[in-house]
């Protein structure tokens, strides 16, 4: 997201409102990250409004999380952590393509530093076993 958000000259803190805002968009590449920011770059030189690019590449993104989450399962009820936590274009998008609604997290939580306290304990425990 943050090598998008550069590539559309916006805050990565911006670009998950700004996707929220557009319900038509052209169809990006879901299969690979690198594909779809190509094929934004492609619709920004073609004129395609800035808008409707951000909502196509957030719609992309999450449409490749879900076919990831999908091969583990989802559940009725899931958490999503790390930086895309705090994302709506990516969260909405996500709830409505798994048809199911996230837990959200407390609001004293930080899902950005979820992964990096797994990876600690992880990592402990590893230490621990040796």
């Amino acid at each position: 997201m943050e090598t998008f958000a550069d590539l559309v000259k916006k805050e990565v803190t911006e670009i998950g409102n700004i996707a929220l805002q557009s319900d038509q968009f052209p169809k990006l590449s879901d299969f690979c990250a690198v594909y779809a920011q190509s094929e934004a770059l492609d619709l920004i030189r073609s004129k395609v409004p800035l808008q409707q690019v951000i909502a196509a590449y957030h719609y992309a993104m999450a449409k490749r999380i879900s076919t990831l989450v999908g091969r583990s399962g989802v559940k009725k009820d899931f958490v999503i952590i790390g930086g895309l936590a705090k994302n709506p274009g990516i969260t909405d998008w996500l709830e409505s393509i798994l048809k199911v609604s996230r837990l959200a997290p407390k609001p004293e939580w930080d899902p950005a530093l979820t992964p990096a306290l797994g990876a600690a304990l992880f990592a402990d425990a590893s230490y621990r076993r040796q």
